[in-house]
This record gives C-alpha cells, structure tokens and sequence, in this order.
C-alpha cells in the first residue's frame, strides 16, 4: 500500500493508510507493508514521481508482494505507467472498494449499481490503459457482479450502462411501490446511518429483538469488518409504549468514498429521504471519529437529509474505560448494541422523537361513519377497537393534520368531558393514570410515576374506560354531528334546514361540509355535499370545486359544475370552458348557461365552434343551451359598443 502526503489535506494520513489496510483485509488481501511519500504536488505521470516509483518495485520484490494500492484515485495513465515500472498490477482506492461492493452485494439492484459505478469508473481510463481494461479473471479489482468481458470500446460501454439504467428504473418502480405500502400503514421509519464498521447491523439485530414476532433468521449479517452490509434492510420493533417502528439498516460511508458510488447509491439510500428519525451511528472507539461523523454528514447532505430529527448514537463504549464517555443528552446517546448498554435510554429516545407529533386518542365513531374507520384503518395501526351500541371505540396516534380533521369524534371532546391537566385538582384518580395512559406511558412507567402496582394502575385504566363508556351512551345522540343529521334529510328538508342556521352555526356547517368533501368516499353524500355548497353560493369553496371537475365519475363533475355555477363568479371562467368538452351532456349544458352570464369574448368564439362542429350529433338541449349562450354573449358585446 502507499499515499502521499499532500499539503492541506484534512485527513489524517496514518489513520487514513490505516484504513486502508482494513479496506484491503475486507477485500480479501494480505497487507505485507506501506509506504508513505511526503510530496505537495501529484506527478502527472507516476502521482508519486519515477524515484519512488522504483522504490516500490524493489519493496515489492523483497516482500513477494503481487498487488499494489494506492490510497487515492488515479488516471488510466498514471495506473499503466507505474505498471511497467513495478511488474505488477497496480489499483487504486476506488478499485478496492468498488471490488468489496462487487463481492458484498446481494440484492439485484446492489449488483446493478455496483456494475454501474465500475463502468463509469472505466469509462474515462478507456485510452490511458490501453488493452489492459480489458482483461478479466480473479482478483482485487476484476470482479463484477455478472460482469461480463468488456471491449475497449467507449460505446460498447455508454450502451451497457444505458442498460442498466433501464433496469434499475424497473427496480426503482418496485421499491416505490413497496415504499407506498409502508407509507400507507404509517408506522414510523428509523434509519440507521453511520460510518462503516460503527455497528448498525448489531444495533439493528438488538432492536429488532423487542418484537413479539422476532425470530434469530431475521437477524442481518454482521461482522468486525468494513462494508458487512451493503443492501437496504427493513425489520419491525416496538417502542417502549408497544407501538411498531420500521428500523432501515443501510450501506455504511467511508472517507474518500467514490463519486460514481455515492451517485449509484443514492438510489438505495432513499429510505433515508423518508424516514421519520435517523440514528447517526458512531464508533465511540475510533480515535478518528469527528472525522468519520463529518464524512457521514457529508453524504446525509448530498441526500437532503441533513435537516432530518436524527439522534447521534455513539456506540461500542463497553470497550472504553469506564466513565470517561458523557452522560447522554436529548439527542445523543451513548451504547454498547453488543453488551445492550443503555439500550432503554435509546429506545425512550426513539419513541420521544416518534411520538413527539402525534396525538394519542380515543375515537367514538358512529356507525354510519364507517367509511372513516376504513380509513383510518388503512393509514394508521390500530389494535384496540370496540362495537358499542352507538357507534365504534378505538384508540390510534393520529399525525396533526388528521387530529385536526376527526377532532370532532374524539371521545373526551364530543362528551364534553374536562378531562385535562388543567381540570387535575377535580379529577377522580383513575382519570389521572389515563391521562397518563393517553401521553403513551406504560402501565409500568405510569406505576413508578403514581407510586402504585401495576395492577392497581390497570384496574384504573380500566374503571376510567368503562366511565368514558357509560357518559358517551347517555350523550351520543345529543352530540350527534351537524353533518350527519343534514345527510339524512331529503331535498326539500335540507334547504330548510340550512336556512334555520344562525350566523354562528351557518360558519360551524359550512366548515364541515368543506372537510367532509375532502375525505367523503360515498358518491351520494359527496353528491349532496357538493350540491350543498352551490345553495350557499360562498366563493370560498370554488378553489376545491374546480378540483373536483377532473374526478373520474361523471355524475361528480356534473353536480360539480352545477355548483360552479351557482355561485357565479368569474374566476371560474376557465373552468368553465373547460367543461364544455366533458362527456357528459347536462354537464355541457350546465357550462354553457353559467357562460351566458360569465363568459367572455373567448367563451363567444368556443361556444360557436362547438355549435357549427357538433350541431348533426349534440344532444337539443345542449345546442340550445350555446344558442342562449351564445345569444346573450353578442347582446353583451353590442351593449359594450
């Protein structure tokens, strides 16, 4: 092995050629000696300059040495000149560890990219290296995945790169769809990032041994060794308040890492980009430590993640002395994953960043509100649901944007129940252990803060539930939503009632009929709903109208546009033009009379091409519908005249 030391270089040259040393052991060679060369400037032609170029060639010879490395990247022609000189096959730090992710890759994808970044890696080296890029066989840098013989030809490969970025396309289609689902069930992601070797597979292994479903096959490989695991891999835990997270273990970084290779790995490294909490994994015993943190949040910033909630985990201090590392803070931690220290603290660490914009509930839905169940079934997990008499109980943490949404149905609100921190002094000792039982505790954390047993506090949890019960019973009816009791009445009933709304109801209605058109999957109800918004002619709702004239049922857009126009305003112009292309007729028809009063010279001149195209097959309706239109258009121009 041999480097030089440059001028200005921030890494440390010892523990950088050290480094190296474990590349080279990963890559599966035996180190028999270094050089190092004090030198300022690169030699154009031999990086480290002839003389000691000649040098390496008689170490070389004295220790049998059949390899030789270099600890930076070098030119196609550097790598062929110091060839002749020394007699044997010479490659750099990017060839070593482009060779170990040859090896370490498992996945599809993690070969794609690996074949991917040696392309590109070859590709400018075509012409310095002459015949020699083309040779194949066994041994540190000839290694590929699949790697078939490559002609030295620079479109040969510019096409088989261009194949493989087909492919990883594919990939990438499958692991988005894969992602979605995830997304979908909204359990938390924890990503684990760190330099190579700091111990994130072992950290993975220890966490995912908190759920009940753990088995040891699901361990992931670990070794004392750089670059253990180069794939992306996902397994469930479970948070202190038995709530499930996703724990994501991904490649480890290295000083020096390769362009082609941080651009190929991007890709897999997406996980990252959504996940909820990153663990910054750190190797408490590496004496060069500030330098691989750095280096790892070099790379979190070419992702875009820098800016993630992250805790910095510094791990491996059972093989420091005793006491000499700090005291863990609100966003480091210090561990053994090997030994398990201070795993509870980095666990309760974990969970205080999930849970920290959440909200834990209880929810008393109707049964008529199913299609909310459904959905919050769909998004959130949900282990504990009820069928009462009234309607469905379940407890689920809703993010802030749908605590928001179904405030209403939270049980303590629609019982107008003063079950607060504020209300402490008048409540009962059961409500008590539940307030404490809705900020996530468990009943064992919530027995050391009351200073009672456990099953005195679960007997608690269960009394202040069944008084929860009995108080929604007797009030469910009287709190019955607004909403609700509009949907059920007919056309005639429903006008009425919105005209028996006082100001400070009407403001309350309409609130709620823009909320429920956002999340309503029933086509009737969202029919009323919309035609609801049309009778109160408030331009506030126009902005989500005009999103609903492209949803995919006619029948929507129809009583859609109908709205529009009641309300009359002319921002919806456009839209309205628009409509009159729509496949369905009434819908036309319903554009072409809310232009006569709205349209403009525009409208005049697509009203009267559509009436010339389409007279021998438009619906009558619809063409009288342009004649008024277009009618009362020209009278409006010739007024204007």
């Amino acid at each position: 092995m041999t480097t030089i030391v440059k001028k200005n270089d921030d890494i440390d040259t010892n523990e950088s050629m050290e480094e190296l040393k474990e590349l080279t052991k990963a890559a599966g060679a035996e180190v028999v000696g270094s050089l190092i060369q004090n030198k300022h400037s690169v030699d154009a032609a031999y990086y480290i300059g002839k003389g000691k170029v000649e040098e390496i060639r008689a170490y070389s010879d004295s220790l049998d040495a059949t390899l030789v490395i270099f600890n930076d990247e070098l030119s196609g022609a550097q790598i062929r000149n110091i060839e002749n000189v020394v007699g044997r096959k010479v490659i750099d730090r990017t060839t070593l560890i482009l060779d170990i992710f040859a090896q370490r890759a498992l996945s599809k994808e993690g070969k794609l990219q690996v074949e991917l970044a040696q392309l590109k890696y070859r590709l400018p080296r075509l012409y310095g290296m002459g015949g020699e890029m083309s040779r194949t066989g066994a041994g540190i840098g000839t290694r590929g995945p699949g790697e078939q013989k490559l002609e030295i030809d620079k479109r040969h490969i510019l096409n088989k790169a261009a194949d493989i970025r087909r492919e990883l396309k594919e990939v990438k289609k499958n692991r988005e769809t894969q992602r979605v689902k995830r997304l979908k069930s909204n359990i938390p992601i924890v990503a684990l990032v760190g330099y190579t070797n700091a111990g994130k597979s072992t950290l993975l292994n220890e966490l995912i041994k908190t759920h009940k479903d753990y088995e040891q096959e699901k361990e992931v490989f670990v070794k004392d060794m750089l670059f253990a695991t180069l794939d992306v891999t996902l397994r469930k835990a479970l948070l202190p308040n038995k709530k499930e997270f996703l724990v994501v273990d991904t490649v480890g970084f290295v000083s020096k890492l390769p362009h082609d290779l941080v651009e190929a790995f991007k890709a897999t490294l997406e996980e990252v980009q959504y996940a909820d909490l990153i663990l910054h994994v750190i190797d408490a015993t590496n004496t060069s430590y500030e330098l691989q943190k750095s280096t790892t949040e070099g790379v979190l910033k070419e992702l875009g993640v820098n800016d993630k909630k992250h805790i910095l985990v510094y791990n491996k201090v059972d093989k420091l002395e005793l006491d000499i590392y700090p005291k863990s803070q609100e966003d480091i931690v210090y561990i053994s994953a090997k030994q398990g220290i201070n795993m509870d603290k980095l666990l309760n660490m974990i969970e205080i960043a999930l849970m920290e914009n959440t909200y834990s509930v209880s929810l008393m839905l109707p049964y008529e509100r199913g299609d909310i169940f459904s959905r919050i079934k769909d998004k959130y997990n949900v282990e504990n649901f009820e069928y009462g008499e009234s309607g469905i109980t379940l407890d689920v943490d809703l993010d802030e944007e749908d605590f928001n949404i179904y405030r209403e149905y939270i049980l303590e609100n629609r019982l107008n129940m003063d079950i607060n921190w504020e209300n402490i002094d008048n409540l009962e000792d059961y409500f008590i252990t539940y307030l404490l039982y809705k900020e996530s505790k468990t009943v064992s954390q919530i027995s050391k803060i009351r200073n009672i047993s456990s099953t005195e506090a679960s007997e608690q949890l269960i009394q202040a539930k069944l008084k929860i019960k009995e108080m929604q019973k007797d009030d469910f009816e009287a709190s019955k939503d607004i909403l609700d009791k509009f949907l059920e009445l007919d056309k005639i009933k429903r006008l009425d009632f919105m005209d028996s709304l006082d100001d400070e109801k009407m403001v309350y209605f309409k609130r709620k009929v823009f909320k429920r058109i956002l999340v309503e999957k029933n086509a009737e109800d969202l029919i009323v709903l919309i035609w609801a918004t049309g009778e109160l002619k408030d331009d506030r709702f126009l902005k989500l109208l005009h999103q609903l004239t492209n949803h995919r049922h006619s029948d929507i857009r129809r009583i859609t546009y109908s709205a529009i126009r009641k309300i009359e305003s002319p921002s919806s112009r456009e839209v309205l033009q628009k409509g009159l292309y729509d496949k369905n007729a009434q819908t036309r028809q319903y554009c072409a009379k809310a232009l006569s009063k709205l349209g403009d010279e525009n409208s005049l001149k697509i009203l009267q091409q559509l009436k010339d195209k389409n007279k021998n097959f438009e619906k009558e309706y619809v063409l009288r519908a342009y004649d008024e239109a277009i009618k009362s258009l020209e009278n409006a121009k010739n007024l204007k005249k």
